[in-house]
Formats: C-alpha cells, structure tokens, sequence
C-alpha cells in the first residue's frame, strides 16, 4: 500500500457516490449450504453457537489456517464473553470443535477483527484485571497471558489491533470504565517503554483502529461526540519525520460505516454499512482506485466485523438474523460466514 495522501483523498471523492448509487453483484463462494443455513449471496456458514451463543469478530492466524474469535455467552454482544480458536482450510471449512484461548466466568474477553493475530502474539481486551485493559497471549502458550502496562489518563483500554511487526499495538481508551464515553486512540510499545497518544480529540469519538499489513497507516471509525452515524478515516502513527502521527484524513462520508479491516497486500478495506435495505452489510473500498464493492447482500442477515485470509482468497466475518423494522437489528446471535474474495480488477 503506498501511505499517499492524495491516494486517500481519491479514495474519498471517487468512492462514496458508488457506494451511495450502486451496489455491485456479490461473490460467490459456493451454494451456501454450510450448516443448513442457505443465502442469497454466496456466503458458506462456518460455524454457529450453542443456544444463546453469538459468534462474532472472527480473525485469521498469520498463516491462515485457524481462526480467533470472540463467543458471546447470551447473545449477540451480550457477555460474559470468552475468545477461542477453531481451524480453518482453504476450501472455507471450519472444524467443529473448539479450543479456549481465553475464557473466565463471569467476565469477558473480546478480540478484534482484522490485526489481532500476528506471529506468535494474540491480543485481546479483557477485564480479568478488574478493569478493561489490553492483554497479549501465545495462542500456543496458555501461561504467556500478560496484560499491558496502565497508560497514563485513561480509565479502560478496548479493541486492541498489532503493528504487523508484532511490537506496537493501537486500542481504543475510555476515560469511563464502560466505554460509554467518547474513545481515543493510543500506541503502545509491548516491551512497555512507552504508550503514546495516536488521535485525542474531545469533537469525536473515535473507536475500532485496526493496523495495515506494511505498518504504515491506522484505519479507525470516528463519529462526533453525540451523534450516531461513523464514518471511516485513516492516519500514519509515524507520519513524516519517525515517531510524530500524521494528520488524520477522512475516508467515507456514507454514514455509519464501521469495522474496517485491511486486505493483506494493504490496497483495499473492508467494512459495514447499510445498503438501500437498511441492513449492514460488506464493502470493500479500493483505496488506489476509490471504487467500492458489495460484497454480501442477504435480505435475511446483518453482516460485520470481517477479515480478510492471509493468501487474499477468502472472507470470513460475522452474521445474525435481521428485525425487519426498517432498522436492521440483530434478531438472535450471530454465526461465523466465508465468502470469496473479490477479484483483484476491482481494484
């Protein structure tokens, strides 16, 4: 990905009116016949929860052959909530069982689509240290769990995402321990020399970075402080000189755009957002060329929180059954999908 900022503009002006006007045909990855559950676009389920259990945030390992994700106990959202891990092959067949990576009683533990597998290190929020702070494990090494050090100011720590590097992680801080106020965003060095503050702005609330395959760019959903509807931006922890973040530039201005995540060579995002039908479903903006593409499109089901597999084949993300009211809200919990990836002539 070249970190241009012109390219970002593009991105910008060329891509909302597609996405506003158009939607293009979704991919097809097969009859969607997984598990009985059949749509409309393709989309194969992997997996899905025992009685209230909502599978959501689903994240690849580095080399594509498992998945992380975070299992809701009562529904979708609704904790106490644990991460897991479950394999994954190349013809979008997940295993049927399971593996706790991290679970406690009565507490959560969240994970985030996108960049929270990277070598050996796995990054999570959790509240086990009695407040919600970032926490790192070796997936293969369940004593490794070590939380990071408190960060100077704010009260609670979410939605952690890795430097591709595995040596810097960005999350979301809240000086209220519920994460209701507005969020920031901070780096932290995971040998604990230092955490530094990315994007304080008390305007917006700005929640959810996820960190690009070359380390150069943070995307991040930001909204004004009150308001409802997201929009996508994106910013350089290290900017022009070493150290010092970039400004942070718009993306989408389509309203309530959310969960951004990176293709693997770093020239397109992934995210949510309401077609005409008022359901969230999956894009992806093509950050060179500014085009945008549907990629799911069931009437039945809200889609979110995806991930794109390290070889560029395949999608996975989350999707529950949707209220038809007009506002699409989840009606039940969510289950994990697989959807192919659009051909790269999108681009």
């Amino acid at each position: 990905m070249s970190a241009c900022r012109g390219t970002y503009a593009r991105a910008l002006l060329s891509g909302l009116g597609m996405l506003i006007i158009a939607s293009s045909a979704a991919c097809s990855s097969g009859d969607g016949a997984g598990h009985g559950v059949e749509r409309t676009d393709g989309a194969v389920q992997l997996a899905e929860g025992d009685h209230r259990e909502s599978l959501q945030n689903p994240c690849f390992s580095p080399e594509g052959d498992a998945l992380a994700f975070t299992v809701f106990q009562q529904g979708y959202n609704d904790g106490p909530a644990g991460v897991y891990r479950t394999s994954f092959d190349e013809d979008a067949t997940a295993s049927s069982s399971r593996e706790v990576l991290l679970f406690d009683d009565g507490q959560d533990a969240v994970n985030l689509p996108g960049s929270c597998w990277v070598e050996g290190r796995l990054v999570v929020s959790s509240d086990r240290g009695g407040r919600t702070g970032v926490w790192v494990l070796d997936p293969e090494d369940a004593d490794s769990l070590e939380e990071l050090s408190e960060p100077d100011g704010p009260g609670s720590a979410w939605e952690p995402s890795l430097a591709p590097d595995a040596g810097r992680v960005v999350f979301e801080a809240h000086r209220e321990e519920d994460g209701s106020d507005p969020g920031d965003l901070y780096v932290a060095d995971l040998e604990r020399v230092n955490t530094d503050a990315l994007v304080v702005d008390d305007e917006y609330d700005d929640r959810q970075p996820n960190w690009s395959p070359d380390g150069a760019a943070v995307v991040f959903q930001r909204r004004r402080a009150g308001e409802d509807d997201w929009d996508l931006w994106i910013i350089e922890p290290d900017g022009e000189a070493q150290g010092s973040p970039g400004p942070a530039e718009q993306l989408t201005d389509v309203g309530d755009a959310t969960d951004a995540s990176w293709s693997p060579d770093g020239e397109a995002l992934l995210f949510s957002a309401p077609g005409h039908d008022g359901i969230a479903h999956l894009w992806v903006l093509y950050i060179e060329s500014g085009s945008v593409v549907q990629l799911t499109s069931d009437a039945e089901h809200g889609d979110g929180a995806a991930s794109w597999s390290p070889d560029g084949s395949w999608i996975v993300f989350e999707s529950y059954p949707v209220e038809h009211d007009g506002d699409g809200e989840p009606a039940g919990p969510a289950s994990l999908w697989a959807i192919a990836a659009p051909d790269a002539e999108h681009g």
